[in-house]
């Protein structure tokens, strides 16, 4: 269940819904399989971010966007595509630019079909937040719901989850959001891309453990952010 010292590789009560796990230390390598064995690998190709020992919020590392051109991206896999289940996405991520536009994270075709954009940043006042589709190409599940602001230049948690037809936001272990939507995310041809592209804006920060786990809703209240 994850209790090896590995860095990435900490106890989860939630191993056995893991599907994705990149906590971004050194490597861009997903871990899932070393913490759920039911789990399949997911290749990332590297265009241009970096490894970066001097920022981090756990484990002594992250990886760097510099804002232009950097962004990791996985093959289309079903494991990204969550339909109408229970899910929980998250990560820890640090902005270093008050950006307008970007979409660190966001499942699609990398084509402008997307089922979501689990993260987009609207400035630091509103902070970031996620759109969602069932259909590929209108929000018709969620417009824009947000944290509520961040902090240029340092980490902050962000959370997503579903739980039936409700869906909740949290930043930093905090409820910032909950809404209903029934329906099936659109899942046709859905890769996950992590720091752009999406109409040619790019994440200018650094992210961290980022994980996916299908199945479950990790939180549902308040809560305490994982930090070992």
């Amino acid at each position: 269940g994850g209790t090896s010292a590995t860095v990435g590789v900490r106890t989860d009560a939630y191993y056995a819904n893991l599907v994705f796990a990149l906590p971004l230390v050194g490597s861009s390598t997903d871990v899932s399989n070393q913490i759920n064995s039911g789990s399949t690998t997911k290749a990332i190709t590297n265009n241009g971010s970096t490894s970066d020992t001097t920022s981090s919020n756990f484990y002594d590392g992250s990886f760097n966007f510099d804002g232009s051109n950097d962004y990791l991206v996985t093959p289309v896999s079903t494991d990204f595509q969550l339909g109408s289940g229970d899910f929980t996405l998250e990560c820890w991520i640090k902005p270093d630019a008050d950006d307008n536009g970007p979409s660190p994270v966001v499942m699609g075709n990398g084509s402008g079909i997307y089922s979501c954009i689990l993260l987009y940043s609207h400035s630091a006042s509103s902070g970031f937040g996620c759109y969602l589709s069932s259909n590929g190409s209108s929000w018709n599940m969620s417009t824009y719901k947000g944290t509520g602001g961040y902090t240029v230049g340092e980490w902050m948690h962000y959370a997503l989850t579903r739980d039936g037809n409700t869906f909740r936001l949290f930043s930093n272990g905090i409820l910032k959001e909950t809404w209903t939507a029934s329906g099936s995310l659109y899942g046709n041809t859905n890769q996950l891309s992590i720091g752009g592209p999406r109409d040619s804006d790019y994440f200018n920060g650094n992210i961290q453990d980022f994980r996916i786990y299908k199945g479950v809703a990790k939180y549902t209240s308040n809560f305490v952010p994982a930090s070992t």
